[in-house]
């Protein structure tokens, strides 16, 4: 009921930034000190991740001349919400999104990379694991795919940031716009 009224009111991608963020932002700390069980905080995002699914297929806004993008989570991520609120916003701005979800192995995300030549790729990390193994898949994937943006993002104190031609790393929503 919260989100349904959030959103009427301030419509979906104020919902997400004023309200659901914040949120999540909150639940994230509560369940990083035992204050909150994973069943909650799972509970709420699969009600969100519902609602973000659902207005997406609402949408039937086109472009004249639409971009392909390829979105998914690597190996080990399965932290959706994110990756569902840009495709809702590329797919509101009238582009294409072939949305692969989540834990995809990188060999499936290089055929279909060659398959649909999308404009850009894009991809989100939120669970830790090392820097190092993060940083040589972002590079392997930008290599696989020059000539294509490749957005990274997610946890920015996750990665390096280290410097590939065609990868940019993302800090926020606005970024994304």
């Amino acid at each position: 009921q919260t989100f349904d009224a959030a959103n009427k009111e301030l419509g979906m991608h104020n919902t997400m930034m004023k309200v659901i963020y914040p949120f999540l932002y909150k639940t994230g700390i509560f369940w990083s000190v035992n204050n909150a069980m994973p069943a909650q905080e799972h509970f709420a995002s699969n009600i969100i991740r519902k609602k973000l699914i659902t207005a997406t297929a609402a949408l039937s806004v086109k472009n004249k001349k639409p971009k392909k993008a390829l979105l998914f989570l690597p190996e080990g991520e399965w932290h959706e919400i994110g990756l569902l609120f840009a495709d809702h916003i590329i797919r509101s701005k009238g582009h294409n999104v072939y949305y692969l979800g989540q834990n995809v192995p990188y060999d499936n995300v290089y055929a279909v990379a060659e398959a649909v030549e999308p404009d850009m790729l894009m991809m989100f990390y939120v669970t830790p694991k090392p820097q190092e193994e993060i940083d040589k898949e972002i590079k392997m994937l930008a290599v696989k795919n020059a000539g294509k943006k490749v957005l990274v993002a997610g946890n920015t104190t996750l990665f390096s940031k280290k410097k590939e031609k065609n990868v940019t790393y993302m800090t926020g929503v606005n970024d994304l716009e």
